[in-house]
């Protein structure tokens, strides 16, 4: 991995720097997760991960990266870039519609994928929603619901819960291997201080499994993170 702490620094820092609009919303954060895994497949060990998000009213784009922290894991380092739309359809239903590009730095070939989203979210106790997403170029259709629950401990500190199940149905290759249809899900539960309105930590556990053969079929591990935004 060719990343220097200066640069990721810089990243984590982007919100306490930028200017503010009215409508425009700017946050940035760094995490450490001792694993990385996707839809209940593991690709790496501790790895680092920055995110920057921009918002303006109901637009949205992003910027997410993997960074493993083993230089000998630098072939799996990953770069999202992501933007969409997400609007209230009415006073329970919310809707989501996006795309994601992937990109794999030191893929010698097939180094991107875009897969398109859309999703629905109820405004309701455990914030269920639903999404399907769509991979163009290896021909995946995926189906993930999942709900959370985050409890008021007093003194900027809250106790956040969260699942997900998911199916992926798969028509070609993923990453350069043939996998077939499979199914996934996973828990996490963590504690959450905010320092300010703008500015929150966390940290906590995360527990995921599947039922592809052949794969790692379970994982546990853990991660912290700092966001700061405005």
């Amino acid at each position: 991995m060719k990343k220097t702490i200066t640069t990721l620094t810089a990243l984590a820092a982007m919100g306490a720097a930028a200017l503010q609009a009215d409508e425009l919303s700017i946050s940035s954060t760094f995490g450490w997760e001792s694993e990385y895994v996707f839809r209940g497949l593991q690709f790496a060990k501790s790895n680092f991960q920055p995110v920057v998000d921009f918002s303006y009213e109901e637009t949205y784009v992003g910027f997410w990266s993997m960074l493993p922290v083993q230089s000998r894991q630098s072939d799996d380092m990953e770069f999202n870039f992501y933007g969409g739309y997400t609007a209230a359809l009415d006073h329970l239903w919310h809707v989501d519609v996006g795309a994601t590009v992937y990109y794999f730095p030191n893929f010698v070939t097939d180094s991107t994928r875009i897969e398109a989203y859309i999703g629905g979210a109820l405004d309701l106790p455990f914030s269920p929603a639903v999404y399907v997403f769509y991979d163009f170029d290896d021909e995946v259709w995926t189906v993930e619901g999942s709900a959370g629950y985050s409890h008021d401990l007093g003194e900027g500190y809250s106790f956040d819960l969260g699942v997900h199940l998911g199916h992926s149905w798969i028509s070609d290759v993923w990453r350069g291997s043939t996998l077939p249809d499979y199914f996934y899900g996973g828990v996490s539960a963590g504690v959450s201080q905010a320092f300010t309105d703008h500015v929150h930590a966390s940290a906590g556990g995360r527990f995921t499994f599947n039922d592809l053969s052949g794969a790692k079929q379970s994982n546990v591990w853990w991660g912290v993170s700092l966001t700061a935004g405005f």
